[in-house]
């Protein structure tokens, strides 16, 4: 959002990802749409008197696209609207018209990257994922646009660490720095239905990466949050808890400063396991330091701040 200045014309793609861009728009002004889509985000935004179009350069006070898909609101929005053009998409994804914008903002999502920066946003491997749209034609347009910008944007989590679906691979998650595979996720490691993914999204507040795959969802626990700035025991989520016979996934704690310390202490106060925090969560799996599972009962999870000055503790409860 903060690519995007008061007075610029959007296009947005299909996606999570522009869609999601829509919502942290709300303190911008007189922005205008020229794309070949939009839907009910983009209804919201001229509600609020965000998007007027006033700043265009090119049909200004009108929203140019070739066609609309969403709920009910965006038709009844656009119905009889004369502050609505639908144009023909030889007209509308021109890129020759598109740059006749000043400042036009090209939005759009990828699936995969290779090494060289390609960017791929219709296939999956060999696989055709999606129909061809105008991404190119609006890389182009805003290229030629004065002031354009264009943006093509992948899902990552609080720690920059990017997350690539693929087809019939599961989810790869790769460094901040694009150097390092950090974990690769498939149906034999983690809880997704398929390896053929189709989307992805990650919760800002929890570090859950939710995954849409051609079987159904899943939610991996294991997306970065953001670290606290103090420790606050009404901040400490522990989950799952209780801890359920048969589960042996990962136990998550958030709510921690970075590099805060973790220690897991019996009920009679020995301790069974410590680690550190990455970001503002920290990662157990519910065995002891001598790598067995540990037995039912109460344990006392104590977290401090790296200089030791806070400290809270929370309990929880291990079933088997």
């Amino acid at each position: 959002a903060s690519l995007i200045k008061d007075g610029a014309t959007l296009q947005l793609g299909i996606g999570a990802i522009p869609d999601a861009v829509l919502l942290f728009l709300g303190d911008k002004r007189d922005l205008g749409i020229h794309t070949e889509m939009f839907s009910d985000g983009v209804v919201d935004l001229v509600e609020e008197g965000v998007i007027n179009n006033a700043k265009k350069t090119l049909h200004r006070g009108k929203l140019v696209s070739t066609f609309i898909m969403g709920t009910r609101k965006v038709y009844n929005f656009v119905d009889n609207n004369p502050n609505v053009c639908l144009y023909p998409v030889d007209y509308v994804n021109d890129p020759w018209v598109i740059g006749q914008n000043d400042n036009m903002v090209s939005i759009n999502s990828c699936i995969e990257v290779d090494l060289m920066g390609q960017v791929a946003s219709e296939t999956l491997g060999m696989k055709q994922f999606s129909g061809t749209g105008g991404q190119v034609d609006f890389v182009r347009g805003a290229a030629l646009s004065k002031g354009g910008i264009s943006i093509t944007a992948m899902t990552r989590d609080a720690k920059g660490n990017k997350w690539v679906g693929t087809d019939g691979s599961g989810v790869y998650r790769i460094s901040s720095d694009g150097q390092v595979q950090q974990y690769h996720y498939d149906t034999s490691n983690s809880p997704l239905p398929s390896n053929t993914v189709n989307d992805i999204a990650v919760n800002p507040v929890t570090g859950e990466v939710a995954v849409a795959t051609m079987e159904g969802l899943a939610l991996l626990k294991t997306g970065e949050v953001p670290a606290a700035e103090s420790l606050d025991y009404d901040n400490i989520l522990i989950y799952p808890n209780p801890v359920v016979p048969g589960y042996h996934g990962l136990i998550t704690i958030t709510g921690l400063t970075e590099n805060a310390e973790v220690k897991i202490l019996s009920s009679s106060g020995q301790l069974v396991w410590y680690g550190h925090s990455t970001g503002g969560m920290c990662r157990w799996n519910g065995h002891s330091r001598n790598g067995g599972r540990v037995a039912s009962g109460i344990y006392h999870v104590v977290c401090s701040t790296e200089d030791g000055d806070e400290a809270v503790i929370a309990r929880i409860v291990m079933m088997k």
